[in-house]
């Protein structure tokens, strides 16, 4: 049985691991449609479609700082 500060960091590594996960794997799905009523300006074209930059930026920050949270408690657990 572990001690209870070593169970909190293994809960802690796992919850860095799932958001590092999540916010990587939802990165190509930030394309939007900018046309407004999804219909396209030229008829023999494609509604314009952009790619979300700050919400991507944001979301590989997201994940870098649980990569430094993971690697600490990582650190952690080895440590005891």
């Amino acid at each position: 049985m572990d001690p209870p500060n070593i169970r909190i960091w293994k809960t802690l590594l796992v919850a860095s691991v799932l958001v590092i996960v999540f916010s990587l794997i939802s990165l190509p799905y930030l394309y939007e449609n900018i046309s407004g009523d999804n219909i396209p300006n030229r008829p023999q074209g494609e509604p314009p479609i952009v790619y979300q930059w700050d919400i991507a930026i944001s979301r590989i920050v997201i994940a870098l700082i649980s990569m430094i949270v993971g690697v600490y408690s990582l650190k952690k657990i080895r440590s005891n």
